[in-house]
């Protein structure tokens, strides 16, 4: 964090060693099956994951090759495929760390694609290998102003996390009384 905190302008001290004594670590593996030539093509609009932003402060990716694979977002919203590179670590910002930089550092807004339709439907599966690092449980993160926009309001590292979570919970997982929302899947 302190790379983060000089690549930010605000100084390798600003994300303090101390938010990061007990920290919180998480990892995943994403693995995507080949696309079988038997079922048909994805539909338009259809991803293996959905466009969405991490909700913590940073997540290095480690994308092994495979058809489709990730798109970022550019501030313009168009959509650019990341090229794979079996060298480079993909590294994302959260919204938690866009809030901590009084937004100068925005969230990467990604999704993952399916094959595109029409090319070879062969081919290796998609693997994604993500870390993700967040400061410790009761850290008040509060964005330092570097421009005249406001700023947003300051929140505890975990309860942000956890409302984060828990809409994305809700969001999946109706209640009872709460419409199903039903989303074709990619095979």
């Amino acid at each position: 964090m302190a790379l983060c905190g000089g690549g930010a302008g605000t100084g390798c001290r600003f994300f303090s060693p101390r938010s990061w004594i007990t920290p919180t670590y998480g990892a995943n593996l994403n693995w995507y099956p080949p696309a079988d030539p038997a079922r048909p093509n994805p539909r338009p609009g259809q991803y293996r994951i959905g466009t969405h932003t991490d909700f913590g402060t940073v997540t290095v990716l480690d994308r092994e090759p495979g058809l489709g694979g990730a798109c970022r977002f550019t501030p313009r919203r168009n959509g650019v495929k990341r090229a794979y590179d079996p060298a480079a670590l993909t590294v994302n910002i959260g919204d938690l760390l866009a809030r901590w930089t009084g937004d100068r550092w925005r969230s990467t807004a990604t999704r993952v694609l399916p094959p595109a339709p029409g090319r070879a439907r062969r081919g290796p599966a998609l693997a994604d290998l993500l870390l993700r690092g967040q400061p410790r449980r009761d850290r008040r993160v509060a964005g330092r102003a570097h421009s005249a926009a406001p700023l947003s309001p300051p929140v505890i590292a975990h309860e942000y996390l956890r409302e984060k979570l828990d809409a994305n919970h809700r969001l999946r997982n109706p209640g009872p009384f709460e419409p199903q929302r039903r989303r074709p899947a990619v095979r």
